[in-house]
Order: C-alpha cells, then structure tokens, then sequence
C-alpha cells in the first residue's frame, strides 16, 4: 500500500516510528476517492504523520475535516451514499 510506503517515509526522514494507521483510519482512507491523486494522500499522511502524538495514526490526527470532504465531494461530483 502506499499509505505504508509513506509512513516509512516519514519515519525516515524523523526520529519517529509510527507503526501506521489506526484499523478505522485505515478503513477511512481506503474509502476515499483519491481519484488517481497520490500527492493528495501523500499530502494526508505526512499532516497525520505531523499530528500524530502516538505509535499509531488515530482519526484525530487525520488532518480531513468534514467541510474538506464535502467539498471535494461537490468538487469532484460525488454523490454522499445512503
């Protein structure tokens, strides 16, 4: 997964080891449509990376608000399912 691919990264790159994304957070970023766009995800996993004050990327730390969501949703014409 590139999620992972981009936490190693970012532990790297730091004197951190988060060992990566939460089950929910995981659950939550495969969900999204990242329409093809990796340096969006990139871009979401090294904010959470920053947040993050734990070994784990909990959703607290996810760094996508509601608002953005529905807004690249409307942006994208993406239509909420029931």
């Amino acid at each position: 997964f590139l999620i992972e691919h981009f936490i190693k990264i970012n532990n790297q790159r730091s004197s951190r080891n988060i060992a990566g994304p939460s089950p929910e957070v995981m659950e939550k970023l495969l969900s999204y449509s990242w329409h093809e766009n990796v340096r969006e995800l990139r871009n979401a996993i090294e904010y959470a990376y920053v947040l993050c004050s734990d070994s784990r990327i909990e959703s607290e730390n996810q760094g996508i608000s509601r608002v953005t969501v529905w807004q690249r949703m409307k942006k994208y014409g993406i239509q909420a399912q029931k």
